[in-house]
């Protein structure tokens, strides 16, 4: 039986993970979806042609939430063409109703199929690749990626897990939920990873790129001792500085060149870099951030371009962003540790990888790939792991 179109509207909703809970958004009262050849307006069931000026003019409007698809950057980044098929940019959606949930007491794991990974030979030929773009000097930090397929048994289920008071503490601190029922995807992202956040108080932007990570066994000391982890960091960190650099009119800072967190399974380094911002203009950050520096590479330009030539499929949700815009929260992930399900099959996509310079090694540079995945699966799937 087919819903109406109220009935898809009201399925529509964000989740946020917010202090001791989740911040809650329903009824959208606006709702676009963006691709490289239609704007649709879902619910005045309307369309248009794609257009840059009007992509860029739509991307500066505060909308609560943006989700925006890692190929997006192509069009701030790179010359046309871009894609032959339609694919998704960005979904922007304005909601009428806000509410705070506590997390739930009960809750019950659901279970997944791995149905494709990329092999062991199959990835050592794209690093293979990658490390010829680096001995050539096309750039010399590229972050690799692969998608990994799966099948969800029941997404209740996991939605569920994900709000439950047990797995709370094990969320990113960009943890969210998306359901996006007129794109048949519903997002479950437990991004720890920052592209930016503004305090509007005191007009100071912070964005803290994640570069470097080991399994908990070997520890902090080893990042710290570590030259290719090392190397990553203060390559990242330097295209950073020039991102927030290039926002405003004050040069960016570095707070901090090296913290540490953990998640399950893996510890994180990172660092932490400011610029104070006077006017908050979503498209100006959009543009000069998008995508993460982390999540491509350096110089930012020409690995977007290699990658598109290496990697096999489009990313979409992976390595993109969603933007929340409420009150005086202002802040943006990078949708790492993330799964983009088709609702109406249960499909689902997890994409993971790392960086790679002249210091990396395929095996290793696999097994991280493999551990990302692990992290993530363990937390909300029951006897699941790669």
């Amino acid at each position: 039986m087919h819903k109406t179109m109220e009935e898809v509207k009201q399925s529509a909703y964000a989740i946020f993970k917010h202090k001791e809970g989740f911040l809650k958004f329903e009824r959208p009262s606006k709702y676009l979806h963006i691709t490289n050849k239609k704007i649709y307006d879902r619910l005045n069931e309307t369309e248009q042609d794609f257009s840059v000026t009007v992509l860029k003019e739509l991307l500066g409007h505060s909308w609560h939430v943006q989700s925006l698809h890692y190929e997006l950057g192509h069009y701030f980044l790179l010359e046309g063409p871009y894609f032959e098929n339609e694919v998704s940019l960005a979904t922007l959606i304005h909601f009428e109703e806000k509410s705070f949930i506590g997390p739930l007491e009960g809750f019950k794991m659901p279970t997944a199929i791995v149905e494709k990974i990329i092999s062991k030979d199959e990835y050592e030929n794209l690093f293979d690749k990658t490390f010829e773009n680096l001995l050539a000097g096309n750039c010399y930090q590229l972050n690799l990626t692969s998608l990994i397929e799966m099948k969800i048994s029941n997404t209740d289920d996991l939605i569920n897990t994900f709000l439950s008071k047990k797995l709370f503490s094990k969320l990113g601190e960009f943890a969210h939920i998306l359901n996006f029922p007129f794109e048949d995807r519903l997002v479950i992202s437990n991004s720890p990873e920052c592209l930016y956040e503004y305090d509007q108080a005191t007009k100071k932007l912070v964005t803290r790129p994640i570069k470097g990570t080991v399994t908990q066994e070997l520890g902090e000391e080893f990042l710290i001792n570590d030259v290719k982890n090392t190397s990553e960091l203060n390559i990242i960190t330097d295209l950073l500085r020039h991102d927030l650099s290039a926002i405003g009119q004050n040069y960016s800072k570095v707070e901090s060149l090296r913290e540490f967190f953990r998640v399950p399974g893996l510890i994180h380094q990172y660092s932490r870099i400011s610029v104070k911002l006077e006017e908050y203009n979503l498209l100006s950050l959009t543009q000069s951030l998008f995508p993460g520096g982390s999540i491509t590479g350096a110089p930012k330009k020409r690995v977007v371009e290699l990658i598109k030539q290496t990697e096999e499929k489009n990313r979409g949700i992976y390595t993109g962003s969603t933007i929340l815009n409420f009150n005086t929260i202002s802040k943006a992930s990078i949708n790492i540790r993330t799964l983009d399900i088709a609702s109406s099959s249960n499909h689902a996509v997890y994409g993971a990888g790392g960086g790679i310079t002249l210091l990396s090694d395929a095996q290793s540079e696999f097994q991280e790939l493999k551990a990302k995945a692990n992290s993530f699966l363990k937390v909300f799937f029951k006897d699941v792991k790669i």
